[in-house]
């Protein structure tokens, strides 16, 4: 059995600033989400990584960065591993989106599931992409424990592609992942199956 460690980045300047981010503008992680990334680094410095994966954007890198220092690892990219592209939205403050799209926003922060946005990614090629990174990357890895820098709409789609869990069900059945917050995820190579999902400390059930 592998272990294999999901976490998402740390506060961005977008976070910090209530801005949908997406993949239109690389932003980088704030004062709090460096500090973030500095604990994260503490937390798994006895945890025996092999290998280390980050989306291509500079909020994840950041945050997988300090721990790759410390143990001498390569930081290797998988543009796969990248946050949902929200068309429209990217770029916007949450208060003008209440604004203008008030039903949507609303459902979208409520359900977790992030389509009907004009020009957006929809969430299951999201999941789809997801799903076939993972699998290369523990087909091709032969690590005990594989650390993995991504973000919350794209780990949330894989995670319910693995689970079978309805898109619209996301935040009822796997709830919110914080920033620089680890999903812990074992895999099986002898059954060829992801199991035993752990968000933070919250077992999330198959």
């Amino acid at each position: 059995m592998r272990k294999i460690l999901l976490v998402r980045h740390g506060e961005s300047e977008a976070n910090e600033k209530g801005i949908y981010g997406g993949t239109k503008t690389d932003y980088s992680l704030s004062k709090r989400g460096f500090e973030q990334a500095k604990a994260l680094a503490g937390k798994l410095i006895d945890v025996n990584i092999d290998e280390i994966y980050s989306s291509p954007l500079k909020r994840a890198i950041q945050t997988v960065e300090p721990i790759a220092k410390i143990l001498g690892k390569e930081i290797k990219i998988e543009d796969d591993l990248i946050e949902i592209h929200v068309g429209v939205w990217e770029d916007t403050l949450r208060e003008e989106l209440i604004n203008n799209y008030p039903e949507l926003q609303k459902y979208i922060e409520e359900t977790g599931h992030n389509d009907g946005i004009e020009g957006q990614e929809e969430t299951k090629d999201v999941a789809a992409r997801m799903v076939k990174v993972l699998n290369k990357i523990v087909k091709e890895s032969d690590g005990k424990v594989i650390l993995i820098a991504s973000h919350i709409v794209s780990i949330r789609a894989w995670l319910c592609a693995i689970m079978n869990i309805p898109f619209e069900e996301t935040k009822l059945r796997l709830g919110t992942i914080d920033n620089a917050e680890i999903t812990f995820v074992d895999y099986d190579d002898a059954e060829d199956k992801f199991k035993n999902v752990i968000i933070g400390n919250r077992r999330i059930g198959e």
